[in-house]
């Protein structure tokens, strides 16, 4: 059996956000990647047809949004990614459509927020791809199609296990960056008879663990049924479409549509994402297949409405092909973020990049927040796992733990110490090491840092908005 220091579920933003964050700080861990879809992306994901090559379409989130004003360590995240050309501003129109089905420039901070809209080049999922390619195949290993469905937290570190149990891995750490496995929805949505997370780590064992639970398991989130359509060949250029169509108010209360999303092809085709609200039906295994059938027959019926303004696009319909429905699940949350010190629990060894905390990603945030799930929940995960109740962060690399009391911190050429998560500037502070515990260099006095790591700080909030 295979096993890591780290084991993280789930390949979105957040996830692939962490990864290679820890290894632009240096991080060895051996780390193992879970997913159950065929590739990394999440909300993020893109669509690909096997009987047209070069089709991308981004089937969840079109883009997201990054405002000037960014914590100190998204750059490192974000520099590459534009240098590379993987993230690219998207200068193409954002329109507004309102009750009568008329097209105006849109102008809601959801559909035109502060910053622009970013995208990822040639699609949203290459954000995901270039920010795992920065690990190395020794150090990170892949696990795609595969589902997690049993946990078991034993005293030195998780079991995680698929359905049918014809797949496992141990690991030492482990992070989940969605919420199925700790939240009660996966039991009537895939018909399971416990929550896994739960059944791994008994109520009463892990204090931190039990109150993220909680929160957890009151939480609520929007539900979105994207519909997916291959409009064929467009006469049209990409800049003479909308990039996004936002329904007002009254137009989503009529139509139950949250927006529609036109994505140029290679060859010059197009497809339409048509963002469905959901209607509030519960899904299990046996109700599945029928509400995504009835879902794509209500969204395309709809479609020579929503599109009158656009003759083109509506003389289209046509020839269109209807390319099937996504159902995201958990979309948007509603509330009871976890806050930060509930992000990860040391006791058990397990944490999550998936839920935000208070201030960073709040309650009508998920769908729009992805960078601050990308770069905050990533660093922050990454500080919980290597730098918060006892784990230093120096410069930019992460070394070994020390203990609470902050007796066995590490080696020359710190640049910051972060307590509870907050980073605090030091002019190269050099601490007592395991192998030298007689040896130290004062340029801060140790009385000074003792007090500074005791002392409580304020963490800024992070004006970072993602939308799915």
């Amino acid at each position: 059996m295979a096993e890591v220091d780290l084991a993280v579920i789930g390949a979105g933003l957040a996830g692939c956000s962490l990864i290679g964050r820890l290894q632009q700080l240096g991080s060895d861990l051996n780390i193992a990647l879970i997913e159950a879809g065929r590739g990394p992306g999440g909300r993020t994901a893109t669509r690909r047809r096997r009987d047209q090559s070069g089709w991308l379409l981004n089937h969840g989130a079109p883009g997201f949004n990054l405002s000037e004003s960014m914590p100190e360590g998204m750059n490192p995240l974000l520099k590459p990614l534009r240098a590379a050309g993987v993230l690219q501003r998207d200068e193409r129109v954002v329109l507004s459509l309102d009750v009568e089905a008329g097209l105006s420039p849109a102008n809601s901070p959801d559909a035109c927020p502060d910053g622009g809209w970013w995208h990822g080049v040639p699609s949203m999922a290459s954000i995901c791809e270039a920010l795992l390619d920065t690990a190395g195949t020794a150090q990170l290993s892949r696990q795609f199609e595969t589902r997690v469905r049993w946990l078991e937290h034993r005293k030195d570190h998780w079991l995680l296990e698929n359905e049918d149990r014809t797949w496992s891995l141990r690991a030492k750490r482990l992070v989940l960056s969605g919420t199925l496995l700790a939240h009660p929805r996966s039991l009537k949505m895939l018909a399971w008879d416990d929550v896994p997370l739960r059944t791994a780590v008994a109520e009463g064992v892990d204090d931190d663990l039990d109150k993220a639970l909680s929160l957890l398991q009151h939480s609520q989130a929007e539900v979105r049924w994207n519909l997916m359509v291959d409009l064929g060949v467009l006469a049209l250029n990409a800049e003479e479409l909308p990039a996004q169509i936002w329904l007002d108010d009254a137009a989503k209360a009529r139509w139950k549509v949250e927006r529609l999303v036109l994505q140029p092809q290679s060859d010059g085709r197009w497809g339409l994402v048509v963002h469905g609200l959901d209607s509030g039906e519960a899904i299990t295994p046996e109700s599945q297949g029928h509400l995504l059938a009835q879902e794509q027959q209500r969204l395309l019926e709809l479609l020579p409405e929503l599109l009158q303004a656009l003759p083109v696009v509506s003389a289209a319909l046509n020839q269109a092909t209807p390319l099937g429905v996504m159902r995201w699940g958990a979309s948007r949350p509603l509330n009871n973020p976890l806050p930060q010190e509930l992000q990860w629990c040391p006791t058990s060894a397990v944490g999550s990049v998936a839920t935000g905390s208070q201030g960073l990603a709040s309650a009508e945030q998920r769908e729009r927040s992805a960078a601050a799930s990308t770069w905050l929940n990533s660093c922050t995960l990454t500080a919980n796992l290597c730098v918060r109740r006892g784990v230093a962060q120096f410069g930019s690399r992460l070394l070994w733990e020390q203990d609470a009391a902050g007796s066995n911190p590490c080696l020359p050429d710190a640049t910051k110490v972060s307590p509870q998560l907050i980073s605090l500037p030091l002019p190269r502070a050099v601490f007592y090491s395991r192998r030298r515990a007689k040896t130290c260099v004062k340029p801060l006095t140790q009385s000074f840092l003792r007090t500074t790591f005791r002392k409580p700080l304020t963490a800024g909030h992070t004006p970072v908005s993602f939308s799915h």
